[in-house]
């Protein structure tokens, strides 16, 4: 287990869902609306566990990934013009919470830095994300003999496992339990997501990993897909040379999984 260290860069996430990034200075502090939180308390101790300010109130404490870090990045620079940006938000249906990410080619084009990953350490990291951001969820974490270490990047990885939690997460019912699985099937790790949302008919099954493809039924929370979401799910798992797929029933929810090849 990888412990936090002076100059670690930190997330600090509170009950109401406040985020902080920061680095940890010793003998320097953090103010937040909820207290002050000292970093000599959280040099050394592990990533994931409580820490309270002066005032009693708790946060969680996080390695922050590389999603974390793009999204405190502050543009100090304007490329489009406003009415250009509203003109692309209409054009394209993108609603407020929609992250819009396009993986294409030349200086835009898709990295990958592929190395052995320890795929249930990832999938835990981003419980702990989710478990911080939902305290009344209920989650599952993998368990099991299967401790397998795919040939992927962590980061891309990472973002899979997130977005299929964060589908996973917005259509199962308040009181329904997200489960995560990793298991090992020949010669490549299998990572499954599942709900207790509506349910994807056969016909549907395929299309949701098209590009703005979204399956509504007469409940607006019970929407599969997002616009972007599980296509590019289906994007960086290929790029890795995996294949990624949902089994459900309707009304018994769904089971989204991928598989990525073993590193030798």
């Amino acid at each position: 287990m990888r412990l936090a260290r002076a100059g670690d860069l930190a997330l600090f996430i509170s009950r109401d869902h406040k985020q902080f990034l920061t680095q940890l200075q010793p003998g320097e502090s953090l103010h937040t609306h909820r207290g002050i939180i000292a970093f000599d308390d959280c040099i050394g101790g592990a990533w994931g566990r409580d820490i309270r300010s002066h005032l009693g109130y708790p946060f969680v404490v996080l390695e922050p990934s590389t999603a974390d870090l793009v999204r405190q990045i502050k543009r100090t620079t304007q490329i489009i013009f406003p009415k250009d940006v509203g003109y692309i938000l209409m054009k394209l249906s993108i609603q407020p919470g929609i992250t819009v990410i396009e993986a294409g080619t030349g200086s835009g084009g898709l990295t990958l830095a592929r190395v052995a990953v320890d795929v249930v350490w990832v999938a835990d990291r981003v419980v702990d994300e989710f478990a911080a951001r939902n305290v009344r969820r209920k989650f599952r974490r993998p368990r099991g003999s299967d401790q397998p270490h795919l040939w992927a990047d962590a980061d891309r990885v990472h973002e899979v496992i997130a977005n299929l939690v964060d589908n996973a997460v917005k259509y199962s019912p308040d009181d329904g339990e997200v489960a995560v699985a990793v298991e090992v099937r020949d010669k490549e790790g299998v990572v499954s997501v599942s709900d207790c949302g509506p349910g994807i008919p056969p016909e549907e099954q395929s299309r949701v990993f098209e590009k703005f493809h979204r399956l509504d039924s007469s409940d607006a929370k019970e929407t599969y897909g997002y616009g972007l979401g599980l296509y590019l799910c289906r994007r960086l798992v290929e790029a890795m040379d995996g294949r990624i797929w949902v089994e459900s029933e309707p009304g018994h929810g769904a089971t989204f999984r991928f598989a990525l090849p073993l590193a030798e």
